[in-house]
């Protein structure tokens, strides 16, 4: 698994359960801003919303040569998913707080299909930002490359 597939892989396990289950916290199923995608402007006040990252922070060799002949590589890391909840609904913390806890049931004690696997994870809460209330999602991650 390279960094692209791996943060796919991810984002399509958010995204999976962002959408079976936003619409129950706050009636409608709030945009994400996806890392990448960082020129999208922010939605309206009044309008939950959330931003995604995934950010690698250490990587070390495993394993000189595996049985195929290659080298294994330990790749870890966070992802990390902001949640916003409107202030002027008088619900920010609460839709803040559900959709953090879309995203931490999402990876919490699982793995991905290709075998990143999850640990660690938490909720942070951050407080109220620029009209917004701010709960941080953080999952540590761990997956093997192979070169």
């Amino acid at each position: 698994m390279t960094f692209l597939e791996s943060r796919d892989e991810m984002f399509t396990m958010l995204n999976v359960a962002w959408g079976l289950n936003a619409m129950a916290v706050c009636g409608l199923i709030p945009v994400i801003l996806w890392q990448g995608q960082d020129t999208l402007p922010i939605p309206a006040q009044g309008i939950p919303f959330a931003r995604a990252t995934v950010n690698h922070v250490d990587g070390r060799q495993s394993a000189l040569t595996n049985d195929t002949g290659n080298d294994l590589f330990e790749r870890t890391g966070f992802l990390t998913l902001q949640t916003f909840g409107p202030l002027a609904s008088g619900k920010g913390l609460t839709i803040a707080e559900g959709l953090a806890n879309i995203a931490l049931k999402a990876f919490e004690g699982k793995a991905s299909p290709g075998g990143i696997w999850f640990r660690n994870c938490r909720i942070n809460e951050v407080g109220v930002t620029d009209g917004w209330y701010q709960i941080n999602v953080i999952v540590e991650f761990s997956y093997d490359e192979v070169k």
